[in-house]
């Protein structure tokens, strides 16, 4: 079937993350320190905004552009990062807002911080 994956794969796969947002630079800022990739400006119909990739196509957008009322974060990610103590100290450096000490347990490490517009992300590594 066209456009299917193959036999034996996830029924899905990401092909992009659009994060709305009120606060575009700070954002930008917090999530190139987070993905280690550099966000490139866009313009679409007068409406600036940043992509970048890392692995997936990941867009920074106005919340105006994308019509986001939401006060709160409706979703959480969790990563899986190379060190969830040394990379929350360089996220909160990044305007991040580390959200308690990380938690190690059966070999590996949990840690949250939010971002510039208070999603919050839990970060996963492994210990050792």
């Amino acid at each position: 079937m066209p456009g299917s994956l193959p036999s034996g794969q996830a029924l899905i796969q990401v092909d992009k993350i659009t994060i709305a947002t009120a606060e575009l630079d700070a954002m930008r800022v917090f999530y190139q320190v987070l993905i280690g990739a550099d966000f490139r400006p866009m313009d679409m119909g007068g409406i600036e905004f940043f992509i970048a990739h890392a692995g997936v196509e990941i867009w920074l957008i106005p919340r105006s552009a994308a019509g986001v009322i939401a006060r709160d974060n409706v979703v959480q990610l969790r990563l899986v990062v190379k060190s969830v103590y040394e990379l929350l100290p360089r996220l909160e450096a990044a305007g991040g807002v580390i959200l308690g000490e990380p938690q190690s347990f059966q070999g590996i490490c949990l840690g949250a911080i939010r971002d510039p517009d208070g999603n919050v992300i839990e970060l996963k590594s492994s210990i050792g």
